[in-house]
């Protein structure tokens, strides 16, 4: 099961940059940096037939958001990392997949940029995945 593979939706947002800063800082210098993560088998924007009806979107993108596809086991390694080297954005991670009874599982994390304190403990995050997981 741990083979299998998982695609996240990742979007991220930053009052203190206009939106071109952001899809540049996100294609120029984050998308790179995901794809060299092991065991990450693709990392992209998301085109916009992708996107659903009334989103923004920048050069035929869906502004602000990425599409990693990686192996289960991977996942946690994948959202510590994102987490980590992109604390200073607001960061939405989704996922879904379906358990081993067939029931559809989501993983939705919201971690919120905050200068003073991490709102979002690294033992909390591995509860949220390590709960996805089971």
């Amino acid at each position: 099961m741990l083979e299998n593979e998982i695609e996240l939706t990742i979007s991220f947002s930053d009052a203190q940059l206009s939106e071109i800063a952001l899809q540049t800082v996100i294609s120029q210098n984050l998308l790179p940096e995901i794809q060299r993560i092991e065991g990450v088998k693709q990392a992209g924007l998301i085109p916009m037939k992708e996107a659903p009806r009334g989103a923004k979107s920048l050069s035929g993108h869906l502004l602000g958001k990425l599409k990693v596809v990686t192996k289960v086991v991977n996942l946690k390694s994948v959202i510590t990392w994102v987490s980590k080297n992109m604390s200073q954005k607001n960061i939405e991670i989704y996922a879904k997949k379906q358990d081993k009874n067939g029931k559809l599982k989501e993983l939705k994390i919201n971690i919120p940029y905050s200068p003073q304190n991490p709102l979002m403990t690294s033992e909390k995050l591995n509860d949220l995945i390590d709960d996805f997981l089971d």
